[in-house]
This record gives C-alpha cells, sequence and structure tokens, in this order.
C-alpha cells in the first residue's frame, strides 16, 4: 500500500475501535508507518472511552456507495468522523451532512483535523454540512 492508503488504513482502524496490532518488523519501518502508527489524534479516537465503534452515516448514491462518511461519538460528547473515498473518483469532494453524522443543530460545529489537531474552520447556526475536498482514491479525510 502506499502512504495514503497506510493513512486510510489507519484511519479505519481508529474509528472503529479496533484494537491496534502492528504486524511488521518494527525495527524496519519507515519513518512514515512509525508517524501512522504514533499519531495522537487517531490513537486517541480508538482508544476513546466511551468504546463506541463508528458506523457508517452516509453513503454516496450512485449504487457504488464509493464515497461514505463514518461516524464515532466520543467520551467528551464530540463525534469523531471519517470522510472516506473508497473506490471513487482520483479526487472526490464530499459534503458531510452534519445532523446525519450526530452534529448540527443551533450549536457551533468545530471542525479540527484528527491528523494534525488544526482546526479547519466552524460551521455555525445549525449548518447542515460540511465540505472536504480533494480527497484522493483510497483516501480520507479524519
Amino acid at each position: 500500500m502506499n502512504v495514503t492508503e497506510d493513512e486510510t488504513h489507519m484511519a479505519m482502524w481508529c474509528i472503529m475501535s479496533a484494537p491496534l496490532i502492528v504486524g511488521c518488523d518494527m525495527t524496519k519501518m519507515s519513518s512514515d508507518t512509525v508517524r501512522i502508527l504514533t499519531a495522537p489524534g487517531p490513537l486517541a479516537v480508538d482508544q476513546d472511552p466511551l468504546g463506541v465503534q463508528g458506523t457508517v452515516c452516509w453513503a454516496s448514491h450512485d449504487g457504488s456507495k464509493s464515497l461514505q462518511v463514518w461516524r464515532k461519538p466520543l467520551a467528551d460528547g464530540s463525534v469523531a468522523v471519517v470522510a472516506l473515498n473508497r473506490a471513487g473518483p482520483d479526487m472526490a469532494a464530499v459534503d458531510i451532512p452534519l445532523g446525519e453524522c450526530g452534529h448540527g443543530g443551533t450549536a457551533t460545529t468545530t471542525v479540527t483535523d484528527v491528523w494534525t489537531g488544526k482546526v479547519l474552520g466552524n460551521v455555525s447556526n445549525g449548518g447542515s454540512s460540511y465540505r472536504v475536498l480533494n480527497i484522493p482514491k483510497h483516501g480520507h479525510a479524519f
């Protein structure tokens, strides 16, 4: 797998609250592999004390379900979300439906990149969706 696919693989394991087991020679891991396996944000989502497994809250309606959004409620009341481009276009845009994914209402939703911890924006006053651009094939936004 390439680095994009490795990151997506880790994101999906984390959104599913899966046990994380390293299945390679740890003395020969690349720097990208070490970075992916030790990233604090994804690990926090995986190890969240609420322990709820993620589920699909939205899928593309073209029959292929190649674009999906997964959600996982967290112990602090927030919701982790993965927008996934399973096998869709080379670059995809996904409108994450906030209401269907456990966000929304009248409160402001703060969108944070789980990998970097960087705040990407806010959706306020009951906005209905948050658009993620340029998700590569086999890639994701977390």
